[in-house]
């Protein structure tokens, strides 16, 4: 074999030893990529897993319903007013709403009999309600929504306050709740509050059969076609559903 031959033979078996490793290489790479992807996925299994667990163990969140957001508004209330109260009694304990309300020894005697003292939450509650609602009515569109309130109760066998307060129901109550014990002057807030006091009373009879409003000038509600014994009074259409 000449010294030509024996070069070139060198040279065949490097490139064929070079080849050889190459493919190694690329084995080994392809083992490597594919322990990192089993490594990187047993991890996330195990992450989600973890969540998974952590999920189940957690109480469930229950959203307040309307009676949770009355006793949570009516709780406010209460304690200011009786602040409002012992600041305005001064310094020391306060009568409570019981004491306040209940009538003296000698005002029930005789023919006629004490009238059912309305409850102040429901009267502030509702009072405020109409007047964000519709104090720009008349008499008659006042009491119309008043109306919308009681027929719902009724329907629901829950009362005026927690109507009012029900999630998305009446729109002054859907973004900045109003101060509920805030006052008003003129004759339509003293009108607001006498509806509010006899439904607080359970003395008011609605003037129509309807549980549904809205503003027709300003929208068209998907539930309006649906409507019952429509009836237009100023700018609210009403109706039962």
């Amino acid at each position: 074999m000449t010294a030509k031959e024996k070069k070139r033979e060198r040279m065949t078996d490097w490139t064929v030893n070079a080849a050889v490793a190459g493919v190694f290489a690329a084995i080994a790479a392809l083992v490597l990529v594919n322990l990192e992807m089993k490594l990187r996925a047993d991890a996330a299994e195990r992450e989600i897993d973890a969540m998974r667990r952590e999920a189940e163990d957690k109480p469930t969140k229950s959203w307040p319903t309307a009676e949770d957001r009355n006793a949570e508004a009516k709780a406010e209330y209460e304690a200011e007013e009786a602040e409002t109260r012992r600041i305005l009694q001064g310094i020391g304990p306060s009568k409570t709403e019981a004491e306040t309300d209940a009538p003296k020894p000698d005002e029930c005697k005789g023919p006629t009999k004490c009238a059912t003292s309305a409850d102040p939450w429901t009267v502030a509650v509702v009072s405020q309600t109409l007047w964000r609602e519709a104090r720009g009515e008349s008499l008659a569109g006042i009491e119309a929504v008043a109306s919308v309130i009681v027929n719902r109760a009724r329907e629901r066998g829950t009362d005026a306050a927690t109507e009012c307060l029900r999630k998305r129901q009446f729109s002054c109550w859907n973004n900045a709740r109003p101060r509920i014990g805030e006052k008003h002057a003129g004759a339509k807030w003293r009108h607001c509050v006498s509806v509010a006091e006899r439904v607080a009373r359970e003395e008011f009879r609605p003037t129509l059969k309807a549980n549904h409003y809205y503003a027709h000038a300003k929208c068209y509600p998907r539930w309006a076609k649906k409507l019952r014994r429509v009836r237009t009074i100023g700018a609210h259409r009403f109706g039962d559903l």
